[in-house]
């Protein structure tokens, strides 16, 4: 978690999340020299992809189910990878205005059937948004 945005400073601006120059490459990269683990990998390279996905679909009304569908298909932890997003998506400044719904609420609604069972992921969420948000009902 603390590599993943280190590399927006050196990023070039505009590429893709899968391009050699993106924030999310240069970090998977840097952290490849540490580790060869494919899920820790996996979540620094593509941890954007749900926001892109998510912001297509605010944009045009539809997103490209076919881009998610692969992403849940080649995660090797998928469980890992949403926790990522949980915690990663709820800081001050990515949550969602008052009544607004979340990029992480509405990926976890999408991939709801592919994740273990065993994690309430939606009261997860809800309890780390109340956390930052101890004012919110």
């Amino acid at each position: 978690s603390h590599v993943h945005d280190t590399f927006k400073g050196s990023a070039k601006k505009g590429v893709r999340i899968d391009d050699p120059e993106s924030h999310a490459s240069l970090a998977r990269s840097f952290l490849g020299e540490f580790t060869g683990d494919p899920r820790l990998l996996a979540c620094v390279q593509n941890h954007d992809v749900p926001f892109s996905i998510y912001r297509n679909h605010l944009k045009f009304g539809s997103f490209g189910q076919e881009r998610l569908n692969t992403l849940v298909q080649n995660m090797p932890d998928l469980n890992l990878f949403t926790l990522f997003q949980i915690v990663d998506n709820t800081t001050l400044g990515k949550l969602p205005k008052a009544g607004a719904r979340s990029a992480t609420h509405w990926f976890i609604e999408q991939i709801a059937e592919h994740l273990p069972q065993q994690v309430d992921y939606q009261g997860l969420l809800a309890a780390l948004v109340k956390a930052r948000n101890p004012c919110q009902s």
